[in-house]
């Protein structure tokens, strides 16, 4: 079978790397197979490319193909420039992919037919041309080779590439370069599971003291949508005033989301049904005496966090609005100690943990 023989000049081969790029490029390749050129067992050889990476970070490469072994005329030049935020691997793999492509794009320009025979530079075929016709005599003349012929192979091979036109309308930028770089079958994004802890306030009571408390949620977000489902609990509360009343809220949220932004800066709206329950106790300060009472009802919220993340930890300020069935009045042996509205709102900010 027939192989291309790919050539890493630099950086020193990464064994993990090496083989990502060699099963790109033979996966996409339309005739044989990739190998290294050290290692190279195949042949005839389809193809030779060279990799050259500008530096240890990798941000951008040259890649250079030569269909065949002695066709000069068929060199193709690319140079992937790559940002910082992309993968090392899927740069890697977009270089076996790129040598694919190349080397199609050589072979379809290649001659099928041999390589010509230039009889400046003394091959065989002249010498048999000049050879004498009488087998006794003695041919005195000595052959000289032609400047040509005594050229450093090096210098061969720099002349030929730069007689070949390079197709600088296919060099990437680096916008660019992860679009066409990234195969089609690469892994799509990870899926994501997090945890969100925060503290909130808002108003108690109506024309009455804010509520504290705080709220804990975990959503999880299927690969590649922008979607989340969401569960959360909540508590607060409003401490006991001068006529030894007090008000707790706890409720329970379940409803999606979805992300907006894909950098470490994201909104996230969202909306959820749940349940909340309004548990007010009194304490006559005179004669010690004391009630409580519950309420419990359906519950709408909408919501709309926004998210700054720095890997697996991230800070979040989120702004409520809650719509309860009806609001919530607070009677104590007929008296009215207040009211919970059946609209409100709450702020809060908090750490978020990214499970993965």
């Amino acid at each position: 079978m027939s192989s291309v023989a790919v050539e890493i000049v630099a950086p020193a081969e990464a064994p993990t790397m090496t083989r990502a790029l060699l099963d790109a490029c033979s996966s996409s390749v339309r005739v044989g197979s990739c190998e290294l050129a050290t290692r190279t067992t195949s042949e005839p050889r389809l193809a030779s490319a060279t990799v050259r990476w500008s530096d240890a970070s990798e941000r951008s490469v040259r890649i250079d193909v030569t269909a065949g072994a002695r066709d000069a005329s068929a060199v193709r030049l690319r140079v992937l420039a790559f940002k910082d935020t992309d993968a090392i691997v899927e740069r890697w793999r977009a270089v076996g992919l790129t040598i694919a492509t190349l080397v199609g794009d050589a072979l379809a320009n290649a001659p099928s037919g041999p390589a010509p025979v230039d009889a400046s530079t003394g091959t065989e075929n002249a010498n048999a041309v000049a050879a004498p016709q009488n087998p006794g005599a003695v041919q005195a003349t000595e052959a000289k080779p032609s400047p040509k012929a005594a050229a450093a192979p090096e210098q061969q091979q720099k002349e030929a590439v730069s007689r070949t036109p390079v197709d600088r309308s296919r060099t990437l930028e680096p916008s660019t370069a992860r679009h066409e770089a990234t195969p089609s079958g690469a892994t799509p994004l990870p899926r994501m599971l997090w945890a969100t802890v925060a503290g909130q306030t808002g108003p108690g009571l109506e024309s009455d003291s804010f509520r504290f408390g705080a709220s804990v949620d975990a959503a999880f977000r299927p690969a590649a949508f922008p979607v989340f489902g969401r569960v959360a609990f909540g508590y607060s509360s409003r401490g006991t005033d001068s006529r030894g009343l007090s008000v707790q809220w706890e409720n329970a949220v379940a409803g999606a989301g979805v992300v907006v932004g894909s950098g470490a800066l994201r909104l996230e709206p969202r909306a959820g049904i749940g349940l909340e329950n309004v548990h007010a106790h009194e304490t006559d300060p005179a004669t010690k005496h004391s009630a409580s009472g519950n309420s419990l009802g359906p519950s709408f919220q909408l919501g709309l966090d926004g998210v700054f993340q720095l890997g697996h930890f991230g800070f979040v300020l989120t702004l409520e609005g809650t719509q309860k069935h009806a609001p919530t009045q607070i009677l104590v042996e007929g008296r009215d100690f207040g009211t919970s509205a059946a609209t409100t709102w709450g702020v809060g900010a908090g750490v978020r943990y990214y499970v993965k």
